[in-house]
């Protein structure tokens, strides 16, 4: 049986959850299926609230359009929430919020096939900092740093710009740097700065007037024969992927909305190098963001629907009774669908 889409409103959430409804098959003025199944039986799953199978959503972020629906060759069917993942989102910005898990989740299998870890902090001096709005700026200064630790013999790392310090507001980037390196020679730091200083001098010589401005350089690693080793990695991991501008007002404060509007799609995160020896990360949702199947017996490509005519909205009364089953990062697996209840 397919699943069709109708025009009745939307069911309360509050107490159902989106889902979706079985109607007819389609005639002419009947779109395109949106699911295909097999539909559920009802006594298994109205007879005990669902059988614990079909869970009310809990948690919509207020910025997403609704879901994609994504298929496996196998013929394994997902559901995956679109979210903004812009950090001042009150969603999407928070600690453990869907898109923060899914850009852990990216990054995991670098992080932990590192044998080394050095942690390098590299922050935008105040007097440039409003040059810094500029998402060709922000780009080159990223270019710059990233190819002189190439220079260096560094041939692959991970590099993600923090926009704020703890306040979650003031602008304050600087580039978050990790590589494959322990103890770092103080003659690399001091080229570093020099460079580093000659660079800033050069791109802007109205703003610092001549000079060179000072260079504030941090830098830390880990012994790779310490317990904590794979501690301290998962750690790093999630503070350099947490968002930073998370207290900005894009509503009612103008500087903070064209600040916003500056830095829409500029990518944040960035990596270099080749990476031939990815630890692999068996979770489900690194499945998912690798566009595999999360099943560890198919781990076969996934197709995901695109164009915004397949974006499945929220208020979409089909999804009163597929019955999906969360998985994490606001991806579900699409189990089945309900029929519709006797009367």
């Amino acid at each position: 049986m397919q699943i069709y889409e109708t025009t009745t409103k939307f069911p309360n959430t509050s107490s159902t959850g989106p889902g979706c409804t079985i109607i007819s098959p389609p005639d002419q003025s009947t779109p395109k299926p949106l699911f295909s199944g097999v539909v559920l039986d009802y006594a298994q799953l109205y007879a005990k609230p669902h059988n614990g199978v079909h869970k009310p959503f809990n948690f919509l972020p207020s910025c997403s359009m609704g879901f994609v629906k994504g298929e496996c060759e196998s013929g394994h069917q997902f559901a995956k929430l679109l979210l903004c993942g812009k950090e001042w989102c009150p969603d999407c910005g928070a600690d453990g919020s869907a898109s923060n898990k899914r850009r852990i989740a990216r990054w995991w299998g670098k992080v932990m096939s590192m044998s080394e870890m050095g942690y390098l902090v590299v922050t935008v001096p105040p007097q440039v900092r409003e040059s810094f709005k500029n998402k060709a700026v922000l780009s080159a200064f990223r270019t710059y740093v990233k190819r002189y630790l190439q220079r260096q013999g560094y041939d692959k790392g991970l590099v993600r710009y923090h926009w704020a310090g703890e306040d979650g507001h003031t602008w304050h980037p600087h580039l978050n740097i990790l590589v494959e390196e322990g103890f770092l020679p103080k003659k690399v730091m001091v080229s570093l700065k020099r460079d580093l200083g000659q660079y800033f001098k050069r791109m802007f010589p109205v703003s610092l007037k001549g000079k060179e401005p000072k260079i504030n350089l941090w830098y830390n690693y880990a012994n790779p024969e310490s317990e904590k080793f794979e501690a301290h990695k998962i750690h790093k991991l999630k503070y350099i992927l947490r968002a930073t501008l998370t207290k900005i007002d894009v509503k009612g404060n103008a500087k903070h909305k064209e600040l916003a509007r500056i830095l829409k799609g500029f990518r944040t995160t960035s990596t270099w190098g080749k990476w031939d020896k990815d630890k692999e990360n068996t979770s489900e949702l690194a499945s998912l963001e690798a566009g595999k199947c999360p099943h560890k017996e198919c781990r076969k490509p996934l197709k995901w629907q695109g164009g915004q005519d397949k974006i499945i909205k929220l208020n979409n009364p089909n999804w009163s009774r597929v019955i999906l089953k969360p998985i994490d990062g606001g991806y579900y697996e699409i189990k089945g669908v309900l029929p519709i209840p006797p009367e």
